[in-house]
């Protein structure tokens, strides 16, 4: 799990394998903009991705970086080709800091990639610096509530197992893996939900669980997504307050998710192949 802080930002972007490139080329691909309401997608507000020609970030020692990119393509007129498309060239590609995907995260249309996405700031923000999160695992009363959010968020609330011949299973709270769960300075805890044992949706063509699948845990349990993959978590203004970066992989749709210290709803930025 990469887990940073990053002072100040006002644009963050990601330092990535763009999904079926040939090559292993590493680019920068800005995401979300910090403004007076809130954060914001580029996606919707694509002419703030280029302001920034230089980035900060950390890399896998803790050890601040600055990459530098070139200009700026121009915008495609197309929204949907910019979303999928639209990123920065770093102008000194072998200088790049390598996370290496151990565990094969982060695949989307096409395979995982060979290094695991770092969340980036525009280099007017302050160097990113690393925080110690609560990441202790829910209680026994939590695990049965997460539990029964969990089954209600698939539509034909029965799971099944055996694809070949499908046989309806109740899940426990053992069958329950948490992936994360992060107490924001809030109290309400930000907790990731994966399953020991494949199943599927016993009346679903596509028959996947669109796993992890997050959720946010007070006196009540509330569904934010799913199909999401822990990236970074970084604390924003230096208050304790973090936000939380996703990779988002579902059908025919790949990109990046961010849900801030109020865990209410996510920000997006995705793109489709067809």
């Amino acid at each position: 799990m990469w887990i940073g802080g990053i002072a100040n930002a006002q644009t963050v972007a990601v330092l990535e394998h763009p999904q079926c490139k040939v090559t292993n080329e590493r680019v920068i691909r800005p995401l979300f903009s910090l403004t007076p309401s809130g954060w914001r997608s580029l996606k919707s507000e694509p002419g703030t991705a280029k302001t920034a020609s230089s980035w900060r970030g950390l890399d896998a020692s803790d050890t601040p970086f600055i990459v530098e990119t070139l200009k700026a393509p121009p915008r495609p007129k197309d929204d949907w080709v910019f979303a999928r498309d639209y990123f920065l060239t770093p102008r000194k590609s072998s200088e790049l800091p390598g996370l290496p995907n151990v565990r094969k995260k982060y695949a989307g249309w096409c395979e995982p990639p060979p290094n695991a996405p770092i969340v980036l700031v525009s280099a007017e923000s302050s160097t990113p610096k690393r925080l110690q999160l609560e990441t202790a695992p829910p209680d026994e009363v939590d695990k049965e509530k997460i539990l029964r959010a969990l089954i209600k968020t698939y539509d034909s609330k029965r799971l099944c197992t055996n694809e070949e011949k499908p046989t309806p299973i109740r899940l426990r709270a053992s069958d329950l893996i948490f992936e994360a769960n992060i107490r924001m300075a809030t109290g309400t805890r930000l907790v990731g939900v994966n399953l020991k044992r494949p199943v599927f949706e016993c009346d679903s063509e596509l028959g996947a669980t669109d796993l992890p699948r997050w959720f946010s845990v007070e006196r009540e349990v509330r569904y934010l997504g799913k199909a999401m993959e822990l990236i970074d978590a970084i604390d924003v203004n230096s208050n304790g307050a973090l936000t939380v970066f996703f990779w988002y992989s579902g059908y025919n749709e790949d990109g990046y998710v961010l849900v801030d210290q109020s865990l209410k709803k996510p920000v997006r930025y995705t793109w489709k192949y067809h």
